[in-house]
């Protein structure tokens, strides 16, 4: 499959982001199906996987600061954003 890097991701991050994304179980299809319901209604932010219930409550329960900390943790952990140096 061939990647159009304009947005900053290398290959390798985006192995590592399928392979998370393949080991939670969450198949192309449910990302793809979810992308296009989030174009449908035009929505800004796109959550999709597994654990999309636990992230919306976090985003009710937590404080804000809190909450963006952590989903920045996350994204770091698998591999969508670039780690601290």
């Amino acid at each position: 499959m061939h990647h159009d890097d304009r947005f900053g991701f290398s290959s390798d991050r985006i192995a590592r982001i399928q392979k998370y994304y393949r080991d939670k179980g969450v198949q192309p299809v449910v990302v793809a199906k979810d992308i296009v319901r989030a174009v449908r209604k035009n929505m800004p932010t796109l959550l999709t996987g597994t654990d999309i219930v636990k992230v919306r409550l976090g985003r009710k329960i937590l404080p804000r600061k809190l909450y963006l900390r952590l989903v920045l943790e996350h994204a770091r952990k698998i591999g969508f954003l670039a780690r601290r140096k």
